[in-house]
């Protein structure tokens, strides 16, 4: 099986930055490298603070790029969000990127995204509260939410520290990637986390024998015939072991949801963060490997079959017949009900 290899920098999309004018660049075209080279499903993430304007004047780079291939086609997927605060820590300006590609191909409309961000967002204070207003029912958008709140985390991880991993550049990056491949009937998912100036933290998430007890239901939900082993390793070590299933959406599954809530638990301790501190700048959260485990287990067990892989995303992003992001709408009628302010016109 391949691993990502103990160098620094080995798997990571960019690594080291020399200056961060170039990162829209540097995010969109650096090649992607995954440990499975016939169905890669992989996903990098990282924040920019850039400082050059002043501690009192950040302006926050958040960004995402997944990687996949379906059907023989490769497919590359970034969100690249950026905001701009004043003195009072407010949102002085946001946009999403035009370069966005979210998961469902047109129905993923970044001129409907650019507008909710800059409607819910222009002028909010950007703290703790920047979650519930980033939240999907008010973004329209799994995706935006991943990386706003990996934003937010990642600035207040570094505001903690008086914002010392910025220096002498004035500016500081964080960036993960994680990477799954599967090992017999085994899923390994493995991660690499690198903070400016800082070792990089390495894990290891491994679902035992999942792919034996893994189908999905006629509506496209993902669910396992029995318990899952679980182990958790950090730079080497193992550290959580257990039991976990997926068989709840409606709930968030909540069982392997509470297993990687141990595991990021652990990783805090690499941050110098106190204990009531949200780690949403990693892929672990629960919301996001949740779906990355749901498209790759999709991919390697219908890779020829497009329509039923997009058919599984859709499921992903519905409950109970609603649709919980603008990819998942069926029709304008739908749209309409659910995320005003939407229109065909956005898709051309």
């Amino acid at each position: 099986m391949r691993t990502i290899m103990e160098k620094k920098n080995a798997g990571l999309l960019i690594g080291e930055y020399d200056a961060v004018d170039d990162l829209r660049k540097k995010v969109l075209d650096s090649p992607a490298v995954t440990m499975d080279r016939t169905s890669p499903t992989c996903r990098y993430r990282g924040t920019v603070v850039d400082l050059r304007e002043g501690e009192a004047r950040p302006r926050i780079t958040g960004w995402q790029r997944n990687v996949g291939r379906i059907g023989g086609m490769d497919v590359s997927l970034p969100a690249v969000i950026t905001v701009a605060l004043n003195e009072k820590h407010r949102i002085e300006s946001v946009e999403l990127d035009d370069s966005f590609r979210g998961s469902k191909g047109l129905m993923c409309s970044r001129n409907h995204l650019n507008r909710r961000l800059q409607r819910e967002l222009t002028g909010h204070v950007f703290d703790g509260t920047i979650i519930n207003k980033a939240k999907v029912r008010n973004t329209h958008c799994f995706h935006v939410f991943e990386v706003l709140s990996g934003m937010y985390s990642c600035d207040t991880l570094m505001k903690k520290n008086g914002y010392e991993v910025c220096r002498p550049e004035s500016f500081a990056f964080e960036e993960e990637v994680i990477d799954s491949v599967i090992d017999g009937d085994t899923l390994c998912s493995e991660g690499v986390y690198l903070l400016k100036n800082k070792p990089p933290v390495r894990y290891r998430l491994v679902l035992h024998d999942i792919m034996k007890n893994v189908g999905f239901s006629a509506g496209g939900i993902l669910k396992t015939s029995g318990g899952i082993g679980a182990d958790f390793s950090l730079n080497g070590t193992l550290i959580e072991s257990g039991t976990v299933s997926v068989n709840n959406q409606e709930t968030g599954h909540v069982d392997i949801g509470r297993f990687l809530f141990m595991c990021i638990s652990h990783m805090k301790r690499f941050f110098c963060i106190g204990p009531r501190h949200r780690l949403f700048n990693t892929n672990l959260y629960p919301g996001a490997y949740i779906g990355m485990l749901v498209q790759s287990i999709a991919i390697r067990l219908f890779n020829d079959n497009y329509r039923y892989i997009m058919h599984v995303l859709t499921a992903l992003q519905r409950n109970d017949e609603v649709p919980l992001c603008i990819g998942s709408v069926l029709d304008q009628k739908e749209a309409s009900v659910y995320f005003p302010g939407f229109d065909t016109g956005d898709l051309i």
